[in-house]
């Protein structure tokens, strides 16, 4: 589960940074490194990566639902952590470029009041 966890943290992380990165020249991305290795273009790597990262989120369900010797809350916190990554980076870097979809995010989260 631990291993489902970094590759949608990883890969997620790439597949929206790709450009950005690029740009300023600081180090080579994922998509970079598939593209040289297995010779496909941005949008094969990206769907390739997408793929992938649904491929990790059934190996997390799986682990998550199946009777293990690991605790839940255990388990519990590598989910969340997989969670708090698709949300940073589901469409856009909010990590790196925190503005209004992420402060929308955590108000409706923690602020606004969910009608019961």
């Amino acid at each position: 589960i631990v291993r489902a966890a970094s590759v949608v943290c990883r890969l997620m992380d790439d597949i929206v940074s790709h450009k950005f990165e690029q740009k300023r020249g600081h180090v080579v991305s994922a998509v970079e490194c598939y593209m040289k290795q297995y010779g496909g273009s941005e949008e094969e790597v990206v769907a390739e990566f997408q793929r992938q990262v649904c491929n990790a989120w059934k190996d997390i369900n799986r682990e998550c639902l199946r009777p293990t010797a690991v605790p839940i809350l255990l388990l519990t916190r590598v989910l969340n952590l997989a969670r708090v990554m698709d949300v940073l980076y589901k469409d856009e870097d909010c990590y790196t470029h925190p503005g209004t979809m992420l402060k929308d995010l955590v108000t409706s989260l923690l602020i606004d009041s969910v009608p019961i």
